[in-house]
């Protein structure tokens, strides 16, 4: 970490892989003997290439607020991410707070799938 986070500010522009390991599994049990039940079971990996950017804000020496967004496409039909973070700076690392939000479309043995997660994120970033 940089002792004057001159290196965490401003625009920075990303490329590099997003691998995805996906194991779904629906089964449909219908209590009338007359339908037929069906089980969808969707497990595959899939690589894409990505694209993205990245801008951090430091309204003090202490705090950063990092907004980024970046696609991806290849073995999937489409992949997006979008997050907002806040770090506060302490020790050896960092404390994360934010919200994200990941889509990913997709297709596996004929069946497609729409994937969203939405929700907020905590953690703490370590720094060597």
């Amino acid at each position: 970490m940089d002792p004057g986070g001159q290196r965490d500010r401003g625009l920075d522009l990303f490329g590099g892989v997003r691998w995805i390991d996906a194991d779904l599994k629906v089964e449909i049990d219908p209590e009338n003997p007359q339908l037929a039940g069906r089980v969808l079971d969707v497990g595959d990996d899939y690589l894409d290439a990505m694209l993205g950017a990245r801008y951090t804000w430091a309204p003090s020496d202490r705090w950063h607020i990092t907004a980024r967004a970046d696609v991806s496409a290849g073995q999937t039909q489409g992949a997006w991410n979008a997050s907002l973070m806040a770090h506060y700076s302490i020790g050896s690392g960092r404390v994360l707070l934010g919200y994200r939000h990941l889509e990913v479309e997709l297709e596996s043995a004929g069946a497609r799938t729409d994937l969203a997660m939405t929700g907020p994120v905590i953690g703490y970033a370590f720094a060597f």
